[in-house]
């Protein structure tokens, strides 16, 4: 198996159902295994990869970009998982949530247990900010402050993954 991580697109909007996908969001945990769902039918993007809690809640949708060489990499027999590796705010707690995501390649269809140890692994590795919680969650005035570094390192990362996944193809 292999890594890297990215970011959650569309997390600021609801659902179809009506469900608000910050609401959502709050539940989730930083390890927390994902559902990643091809949306064919969708108008918008026929790659589009919705990103879902294992309940079945979605919380937004993996970035357009990336979503279409995920497809790519899916139809020649690649499984991509997600979990939870931050959630945060914009400086001062206000905003919408941003969720940084570790995506996980697997290229030897492992079973949804050696996905969980593998990520629980990676995210025990990382350096951990010590103004932040294990969920994310706000320990003093700098946490906020974590969503504008997310957000610089999650264009970075996207960017490296695409540079990855075309090495791939």
């Amino acid at each position: 198996m292999d890594h890297f991580f990215g970011q959650l697109a569309g997390e600021s909007y609801h659902n179809a159902d009506g469900s608000d996908r910050q609401a959502i969001i709050q539940k989730c945990d930083v390890g927390e295994l994902l559902v990643l769902e091809h949306e064919p039918d969708n108008p918008h993007d026929i790659n589009a990869i919705r990103v879902l809690r294992e309940s079945g809640e979605q919380i937004g949708y993996l970035p357009r970009d990336f979503a279409g060489q995920v497809v790519s990499r899916i139809a020649k027999g690649y499984d991509f998982h997600a979990a939870i590796a931050g959630i945060g705010r914009a400086r001062g707690g206000v905003g919408p949530y941003g969720v940084a995501l570790l995506i996980i390649v697997d290229r030897d269809g492992v079973d949804r247990e050696s996905v969980s140890e593998y990520a629980v692994r990676v995210l025990a590795d990382r350096p951990r900010r010590h103004h932040m919680t294990p969920t994310g969650g706000r320990t003093d005035e700098r946490a906020g402050s974590v969503i504008v570094v997310w957000v610089v390192v999650g264009v970075a990362i996207v960017l490296a993954a695409l540079v990855l996944i075309r090495s791939l193809l």
